[in-house]
């Protein structure tokens, strides 16, 4: 029931797992990911190589629990508070200044910019489309149920 697997505590924490994986290996055979591309963004080891495997899943675990709070809702908005201001504070993500990795960047026409945000609204909508379903059978679940009242004692 797909209901009961979105309830699991198992799928809260692991249902960003084919995310990071990819991610991990994009950096790793890349450098990059199709949005960081889109952005003009580059990640690199301090000397400029790509990253080797397992430095590219020490880097997106660290995403994982440092930038995404492990997937966990009511951590993210803290863990993101804190990446941005790390970010302002190093000029550098925390992960990428742990791993002793650098993001690079070159100057990206705003076509781009404008194609990332389309890109970005598509995959939520589509998103949003897929689990239509199982939204609608949780909403459905938080309704009160409708039960005849008990019949008073004029009945």
């Amino acid at each position: 029931d797909m209901l009961t697997a979105l309830r699991s505590p198992w799928f809260q924490v692991l249902h960003l797992l084919p995310y990071l994986i990819f991610d991990a290996l994009a950096v790793h055979v890349w450098g990059t990911t199709p949005g960081k591309a889109l952005l003009g963004l580059r990640v690199r080891t301090f000397d400029g190589e790509r990253l080797a495997v397992g430095a590219s899943l020490v880097r997106v675990l660290r995403v994982y629990i440092l930038g995404l709070g492990v997937g966990i809702s009511l951590l993210m908005v803290p863990c993101h508070g804190f990446a941005l201001w790390f970010i302002l504070k190093h000029g550098e993500a925390p992960w990428d200044l742990m791993g002793g990795n650098v993001m690079r960047s070159r100057r990206v026409h705003p076509a781009r910019i404008v194609a990332f945000v389309l890109l970005f609204l598509a995959v939520s909508m589509l998103v949003g489309y897929l689990l239509t379903p199982v939204s609608e059978a949780m909403m459905e679940e938080l309704r009160p149920s409708e039960t005849p009242a008990a019949p008073g004692p004029d009945a």
